[in-house]
């Protein structure tokens, strides 16, 4: 036998070798499913969750604001705002005019150095009357 003849036969054989250790491998793994609609629900919200953290890790505006869409996303919100310490407001869809009732809503909370809880109210929602007030 020529040696072409022989690497050809060698060459299909390491093949059929590898393909097959490819699809033993496969098998062993399982289905990649993540299980039932619950386990999927957690996994997408742990997974917003780590994006939104890293996003407000990083500081700047472009990143809080990529961080509210994600905190957006996974509390099923129709808007969201964030106030950092420095003051600065960042509204999840972008909406100016509520900038102010954001700011007013932030030194609610800082004010009373506690947890917060703000009523659904029924209004615009565009209008800066339609942010939700701190209850006493």
């Amino acid at each position: 036998m020529s040696d072409a003849v022989i690497f050809a036969i060698g060459a299909l054989v390491g093949a059929v070798v590898v393909l097959g250790v490819l699809g033993i491998r496969r098998l062993s793994q399982g289905p990649r499913d993540l299980g039932s609609d619950a386990e999927r629900a957690t996994y997408r919200t742990l997974h917003l969750a780590a994006r939104a953290a890293r996003d407000l890790r990083g500081g700047s505006s472009a990143d809080r604001n990529r961080a509210a869409k994600h905190m957006r996303t996974m509390l099923a919100a129709q808007a969201l705002a964030l106030v950092d310490a420095d003051g600065s407001v960042v509204i999840e869809p972008s909406h100016p005019e509520l900038e102010a009732a954001a700011r007013s809503i932030a030194a609610t909370v800082t004010d009373a150095r506690s947890r917060q809880v703000f009523p659904k109210q029924e209004a615009s929602p565009h209008s800066p009357s339609s942010m939700p007030r701190a209850l006493p």
